[in-house]
């Protein structure tokens, strides 16, 4: 199994960029390891997606629609075409994939997670500057 998942991290960072336009997707890991590998993301502005998408584009859903279990987006066809094509065309200065690496790795490391969980159960609250806000992980 590992192998498998040592040649899909390798797949990914070959890839110029990882689709994921998704309707209830609430937490991708492939969205994450694809920006620690330099490779930018196309996503969905919908739940986490929204918050950890920062090396790439996080397109808004074309509609909200209720189902029998909950909310989900509608992702936008145009907004995802016209999201590849900025891509394609390179990101701007500001859409950096440092920046993307200092922050899954400041909020989504083992230590930062273990962190936030430990001070959650013995304070009630999370660390200063761990990004985790009222128990939610905050947004950019």
């Amino acid at each position: 199994a590992l192998k498998r998942y040592e040649d899909s991290l390798q797949l990914m960072g070959m890839a110029d960029v990882l689709l994921q336009p998704s309707k209830v997707e609430g937490f991708g890991m492939p969205v994450l390891e694809a920006q620690l590998m330099g490779t930018p993301v196309v996503t969905t502005r919908w739940r986490a997606m929204a918050d950890y998408t920062y090396y790439g584009l996080s397109v808004p859903p074309l509609q909200q629609r209720w189902l029998e279990r909950g909310f989900v987006a509608e992702p936008s066809l145009a907004g995802t075409t016209e999201a590849l094509f900025a891509v394609h065309r390179g990101l701007p200065a500001d859409n950096n994939v440092s920046f993307a690496r200092e922050m899954i790795a400041r909020q989504m490391s083992s230590h930062a997670v273990v962190s936030s969980f430990d001070a959650l159960l013995r304070h009630g609250k999370p660390p200063l500057g761990s990004g985790v806000q009222g128990g939610v992980q905050g947004g950019v």
